[in-house]
């Protein structure tokens, strides 16, 4: 075998090994495993994928500006019963008052982690929520989601069937939405959800010459990432 056919082999293996290691497993609380696998996880394949008759799951997240507050809501359990729920908030860090764990120094990257349970009713609550709002119906076209805007996304398993959605700001399919009302009075925080605003490109303290804007895209599979990359999944290792 030429130098150039090993060449070759070794950098496809190292992307198939590098694709296959970027898959969602549900766990976001790492910094470096939520850049690397934070597509898949919006998009639910793990959820999807583990989904079987008799359970039901559900993984909802709210982006209001990607490095200021993302919230994740989850919520586990046998299909119409009790659900244990799990809510994760990633929130801007504040630099004037950080304090490094040489221990644990990604800490202040973690974000809160909150549990809480719904019971059978209130998981019907949310569950109807969501129906209303079209979150079991495939996306009919693709859906533009600005990271450093606002924007939500749902993806889980009913009974069986692997669902995602998503519904991005400013749309009328996002000033209509039910769930995220509903949800907001059971979550484990007691927290509240930021208020959609018309984002301009510059921020205060941002250097006019960075360029912080990038844009998502959301269709029937799951969300692809930036730059036109090829369909999922093998657009979603990219940060």
């Amino acid at each position: 075998m030429t130098s150039r056919r090993m060449s070759r082999l070794f950098s496809t293996v190292c992307l198939g090994a590098l694709l296959a290691g970027c898959a969602a497993t549900g766990e976001v609380e790492d910094p470096a495993v939520r850049r690397l696998t934070w597509f898949s996880f919006l998009s639910g394949d793990d959820l999807r994928d583990a989904c079987v008759p008799g359970q039901d799951s559900l993984r909802l997240v709210y982006n209001a500006i990607w490095d200021e507050d993302v919230r994740v809501i989850e919520a586990k359990g046998p299909a119409k019963g009790a659900m244990t729920v799990r809510e994760q908030v990633f929130l801007r860090i504040d630099w004037s008052n950080l304090s490094i764990d040489l221990a644990n120094p990604r800490a202040p990257w973690r974000g809160e982690v909150v549990e809480g349970a719904w019971t059978a009713e209130q998981a019907a609550g949310v569950t109807a929520a969501l129906r209303a709002d079209q979150a079991y119906a495939p996306l009919e076209r693709p859906v533009q989601l600005a990271g450093q805007g606002f924007f939500w996304t749902g993806a889980g398993c009913r009974d069986g069937h692997g669902w995602f959605h998503a519904w991005g700001y400013p749309s009328a399919e996002f000033d209509a939405l039910v769930f995220p009302d509903v949800v907001r009075r059971l979550l484990p925080s007691k927290g509240v959800f930021a208020e959609a605003y018309d984002v301009t490109p510059a921020y205060p303290t941002q250097n006019p010459r960075d360029n912080r804007r990038f844009f998502l895209k959301a269709d029937a599979q799951g969300i692809s990432g930036r730059l036109d990359l090829p369909p999922p999944p093998a657009s979603r290792f990219l940060p």
